[in-house]
């Protein structure tokens, strides 16, 4: 189980987060609504970091991640999205899948550069590998194309695949459907569906209610740096 008690913030005179908890269990998605600038971001930031809570806790299958890495974190099976993607949008999308595995493997050392390109020692076992995540996605795109060439429907359902190549038991995810045209949005609903039913837990911040409400078995919003029952 995912575990946030009490988790507060304050940026200068401005309490973002005002003594937030809140728990999520494997294979459930818990969804937080809120209007811009209510802090769902920043919890996101502040459970995964790069921000440094100011009092609270948070603990990952009895684990504290308080005061854990970035890198740590994600080891331990805590990931994350963005709202506006995180993947490298001047690599090319095998270069991203290279990136994503190895990075959760720690074995940089198979990997080498060529002129600035990422290259890896198998490529044709990479290649297979990526062919299956994608299928599995059900992503058709050119792995030698630049990330920052695909549609936003496209990038952000290979940032999904790309945080699922991790194997993470919690994901927390900022926006998924932003840049997602009404096409791709019933494949991203699928997408989490499976996800949960794979047994991951998930915290999904969208501004589209029908879309939170139809997904997540417990809805909260954020308002004023507190929690409220949805």
């Amino acid at each position: 189980m995912l575990l946030i008690e009490n988790l507060s913030k304050k940026f200068d005179h401005l309490k973002v987060l005002d003594g937030v908890s809140l728990q999520i269990k494997p294979g459930q998605i818990v969804g937080l609504l809120g209007a811009n600038g209510a802090g769902k971001s920043t919890l996101i930031d502040v459970v995964c970091g790069p921000i440094k809570m100011d009092s609270g806790l948070v603990k990952l299958n009895g684990t504290d991640l308080t005061k854990l890495s970035i890198a740590s974190k994600v080891k331990l099976g805590l990931s994350r999205t963005f709202q506006y993607n995180g993947l490298f949008k001047e690599m090319t999308v095998f270069e991203n899948f290279l990136l994503s595995k190895y990075a959760k493997l720690n074995t940089f050392q198979t990997l080498v550069l060529d002129f600035g390109r990422i290259l890896p020692l198998n490529r044709n076992k990479e290649i297979a590998e990526l062919a299956d995540l994608l299928n599995n996605f059900q992503l058709e795109v050119e792995i030698n194309k630049k990330v920052g060439k695909l549609s936003g429907g496209q990038s952000k359902i290979l940032e999904l695949a790309m945080v699922y190549l991790r194997q993470p038991k919690y994901i927390l995810m900022d926006e998924p459907l932003a840049g997602v045209s009404k096409k791709l949005k019933t494949r991203v609903l699928v997408i989490l569906k499976q996800m949960a039913d794979s047994g991951i837990g998930i915290l999904l911040i969208e501004h589209d209610t029908e879309f939170v409400i139809s997904l997540s078995d417990k809805v909260w919003e954020l308002d004023g740096g507190r929690l409220f029952r949805g």
